[in-house]
């Protein structure tokens, strides 16, 4: 199917839910080599929004264009070869290898009695690579890891080898270094291969890191616009964060409010040297403002706490914390 238009998702008064809509009189285009985020609270319509998109859900008002040809109009065997998807919750057979489970991606281009091809079996290979699993391509899926498990769902959606991915939570199982990974995948996908990715992301510091825009469902109508200015706007870190959180740009983390702040203390020093402090002196309620009387400056490999006009010196966070807890002042 090819198309002069550069939108390759086109979303017309679209309203979506099941016998009410959870987001209404939705418009909006999504370009090819596009990464979008969509965001939302829990029960937002999340995942009923992305199965609208590829047809598991029938939407209750509007149209939807895939490469301008309504969605209603594609039938599965050809939206298969348009649309990859990776949902967070996925039932498969035990009895289903990793390498079988990653070919499956190749089964929309083939008739059920057609081998792959040398050239299949090698693209699948290389993906197995990107992704560490070709040493479990011989596994059976309930011997792996739910981390290796998700990133051999997406593996079997880069085999696909389709102009769209759909990726439900698509970090969800996976420890740090893969969700960078999972990413920067993502990134390169979409910057050097032109694939169009819409996911969702409870992560929002690694999602807003990629999406060159962002999708956000507020009070049942969608907020769309350009991934760092709709964040602003929104303040959507703090949106998120609830009563007992509050967002810190200077760390780029989520802090807890203290419910009781025992004393308040400033802190001085580069980053690096009072990362783990600032952390320390939160979690055991302590208040930091810059012209607290007590002052901690944070060193290379010690700490030193000013306390009316006398200096203490410590090696260790706990030493710091086991004395303010002590000080009287």
């Amino acid at each position: 199917m090819k198309t002069n238009s550069a939108n390759i998702i086109q979303l017309e008064n679209l309203s979506i839910g099941y016998s009410k809509p959870f987001i209404s009189n939705i418009d909006a285009k999504i370009k090819k080599g596009d990464i979008l985020l969509l965001i939302g609270k829990n029960g937002s319509g999340k995942t009923s929004f992305l199965k609208t998109l590829f047809k598991e859900i029938s939407p209750l008002k509007g149209t939807i264009k895939i490469l301008d040809k309504d969605i209603t109009k594609i039938s599965v065997s050809e939206l298969s070869k348009l649309i990859s998807v990776v949902l967070s919750k996925s039932q498969l057979s035990p009895d289903l290898r990793i390498y079988d489970l990653v070919s499956l991606g190749r089964y929309p281009y083939k008739k059920w009695y057609q081998k792959l091809t040398k050239e299949e079996d090698k693209k699948i290979e290389e993906v197995l690579n990107l992704f560490e699993l070709y040493q479990y391509k011989n596994y059976y899926v309930n011997e792996l890891s739910d981390g290796n498990l998700q990133k051999a769902m997406i593996a079997r959606a880069l085999v696909q080898d389709t102009p769209i991915l759909i990726m439900d939570e698509p970090t969800s199982h996976l420890d740090v270094s893969n969700k960078l990974e999972v990413m920067n995948i993502i990134h390169y996908l979409a910057k050097e291969k032109e694939k169009t990715i819409l996911f969702t992301s409870h992560d929002l510091s690694l999602g807003l890191n990629v999406a060159d825009k962002l999708w956000m469902i507020k009070n049942k109508s969608l907020k769309i616009g350009f991934t760092e200015d709709l964040a602003k706007q929104e303040d959507i870190l703090n949106y998120f964060a609830g009563k007992s959180l509050n967002f810190n740009y200077i760390i780029n983390e989520y802090e807890f409010t203290p419910h009781i702040n025992k004393k308040e203390v400033s802190i001085e020093g580069k980053i690096e040297s009072i990362y783990w402090l600032r952390k320390a002196l939160i979690r055991n309620s302590f208040s930091i403002h810059e012209n607290a009387q007590i002052t901690i400056i944070g060193k290379d490999s010690f700490f030193i706490v000013q306390s009316n006009e006398t200096e203490y010196t410590f090696i260790s966070i706990e030493e710091v914390i086991n004395f303010l807890n002590n000080i009287k002042l």
